[in-house]
């Protein structure tokens, strides 16, 4: 799995966040600073976006965050990335990734 995030269609926004809050926890990287550090887990298309659009002395971690969510999170991207969640899950033999299906299918 690539720990970066780039805006594709089955690539998942919320996992690759968990990633960098987890890092920026170990880094003790301060809540004020997170917004010109998030280019580290971006890459693409998303990494492009955000620097076309975000400036951190304008605008918060949160608003840079609703920018990318805005973006590049759609139910279709949603949907798509729970797919591929299941079908790798389902080609390595993991048990218990229905609910990512479910889930897609109810989108």
């Amino acid at each position: 799995m690539n720990d970066k995030y780039s805006g594709r269609l089955t690539d998942g926004f919320d996992l690759k966040l968990n990633i960098f809050y987890d890092r920026s926890k170990l880094v003790a990287i301060a809540e004020s600073d997170r917004l010109p550090v998030l280019s580290i887990v971006l890459c693409g298309n998303a990494l492009s976006f955000f620097y076309n659009v975000t400036t951190p002395s304008v605008i918060d971690f949160e608003h840079g965050l609703s920018l990318i969510r805005d973006r590049f999170v759609t139910p279709e991207s949603t949907r798509a990335w729970c797919l591929t969640v299941y079908s790798n899950a389902e080609k390595s033999g993991s048990a218990g990734h229905r609910g990512f299906a479910d889930y897609a299918l109810a989108i």
